[in-house]
């Protein structure tokens, strides 16, 4: 039985629109759904035993064989293969710009919540010193909650001591100094992580 339209979406998504063996993603290779254990040896169409490969890893072909093989094909084949990228193309952009809209509310939220604790300023000031840029790559890793925490402890720490600046600008570069921060942990982790493999 064929794996439905729906599953191969999740097992898509759950593994980031990225093939499992070599790292490629859409929409440079076109990515299919492949059982660990095939079928024929016990294997079963539960999500555990399926995982994101590309055209070339599934097929266990090397890329010059696989160019050699493609020059031979018909143009029904072709036609599929164009199909296949256009509807995984589709699924991916419809996920980023899920994730992107969700940034947006969230990045929304947290500029209002950063002016609404500047007291004796105008919202529309600390609105434009918020540093939208870099809550959005922190959004990336990080929940907006913890960030809530992060506007909280920049606004109570330049209430006392704006070096010189308006309490708007200074929190606002005080909150981007912790954010860059944690981008550098976030990226120094990762490069452990990837370094210990």
């Amino acid at each position: 039985m064929a794996i439905s339209l729906k599953l191969r979406f999740e097992i898509f998504k759950r593994d980031g629109f990225t093939c499992q063996y070599c790292g490629r993603k859409t929409p440079e290779v076109i990515l299919e759904v492949e059982h660990i254990i095939p079928l024929s040896k016990g294997g079963t169409d539960e999500s555990d035993n399926l995982t994101t490969s590309c055209f070339e890893c599934n097929r266990g072909k090397g890329k010059s064989l696989l160019d050699t093989v493609l020059k031979d094909r018909d143009i029904h084949d072709e036609t599929i293969l164009l199909a296949e990228r256009e509807f995984q193309l589709a699924e991916y952009n419809y996920i980023k710009k899920k994730i992107r809209e969700r940034e947006n509310k969230e990045i929304q939220e947290l500029m209002d919540y950063f002016s609404s604790k500047i007291h004796g300023e105008p919202a529309s000031a600390a609105r434009d010193e918020f540093p939208g840029y870099l809550v959005r790559q922190c959004l990336k890793t990080m929940s907006y909650i913890d960030i809530y925490e992060l506007i909280d402890v920049s606004v109570d720490i330049t209430s006392k001591d704006s070096k010189g600046d308006n309490h708007t600008v200074a929190a606002a570069k005080y909150l981007s100094a912790i954010l860059r921060n944690k981008l550098k942990e976030k990226k120094i982790s990762t490069t452990l992580e990837s370094y210990e493999k």
